[in-house]
């Protein structure tokens, strides 16, 4: 069976809906920020998905993206448009896509793709990280034919934070090695009155840095060059209201990154991609 362990994926849904809510944006394995260049490129392979069910999805409970490494075995649960293409093209949810119809942010379907063996040969000649640029590939080709898919990305210079690391960084942040699955669980986040806590015994840096994009809502230029899974512990907490002046809190993000993880915040002005839907469609169900 090609499907991922249920534990698995059902650990990366609790986290990554905090980080994109609705649009259940989940992949059964995180990447790394940056895909090393491939042997052959992706693009060159030119692969498709030979047999693809699309469904509205109306029902309830986990929705997760399935997707496995190095076969062309595709299975999106419960997920928006929205959240296809973010996962498609590699979107980090800020600066948001624009021009999204309504539709495409809340309908939800149920995506099943497979191709032939010989694709299935192909990708499995690639490392994880090859293999999972071809199949953005692969899904690309699946919105623009099922969904008929336009869109373009802009450059341009807005509000950004920098991330560097500090001397104090390795100390307070520990490279672990061992299997993502067994230790993204560490990746889930604690809420209490006091604000919101990460006890990492490994959780993967892209998955934090997702977290300070989406909590800070501007974009971050990473710096750090960190594209393992890391120990360590973070507690914060967002602005606080009347009714919380009362209660002892954690520090704000920035201040809690900086003392607790030895990383340094900077804003300043940078280069954003913007990406611009120019035209989508409701799929025919088959």
């Amino acid at each position: 069976m090609l499907a991922a362990p249920i534990s698995t994926i059902s650990r990366i849904v609790s986290w990554n809906a905090l980080l994109c809510g609705s649009l259940a944006l989940c992949q059964s394995v995180p990447e790394k920020l940056s895909t090393p260049a491939a042997p052959q490129s992706p693009d060159a392979l030119h692969l498709t998905f030979d047999v693809v069910s699309i469904h509205e999805w109306k029902g309830s409970g986990m929705r997760y993206i399935d997707n496995v490494p190095r076969s062309s075995f595709y299975q999106a649960h419960g997920v928006s448009p929205l959240g296809l293409i973010l996962a498609a093209y590699n979107i980090k949810t800020v600066p948001f896509p624009k021009d999204v119809p309504a539709w495409a942010t809340t309908t939800q379907y149920e995506v099943s793709a497979k191709s032939d063996a010989a694709t299935d040969e192909a990708l499995f000649k690639l490392s994880d990280s090859e293999s999972y640029a071809a199949k953005r590939v692969m899904l690309q080709g699946l919105l623009a034919d099922r969904f008929k898919l336009q869109l373009h990305s802009e450059t341009q210079v807005s509000s950004v934070f920098e991330l560097n690391t500090t001397p104090r960084t390795a100390k307070l942040m520990t490279p672990i090695q061992g299997d993502v699955g067994k230790t993204i669980v560490t990746c889930n986040t604690r809420r209490s009155e006091k604000g919101m806590e990460i006890d990492s015994k490994g959780c993967p840096f892209s998955i934090l840095l997702g977290l300070l994009n989406a909590e800070l809502d501007t974009p971050i230029i990473d710096h750090t060059g960190f594209t393992g899974m890391y120990a360590y512990h973070l507690m914060w907490s967002r602005p606080s209201n009347k009714a919380q002046e009362d209660t002892e809190r954690y520090p704000q993000l920035e201040d809690a990154i900086r003392d607790q993880l030895g990383l340094d915040l900077k804003s300043t002005k940078g280069p954003v991609t913007i990406w611009v839907v120019d035209h989508i469609e409701r799929p025919s169900p088959n």
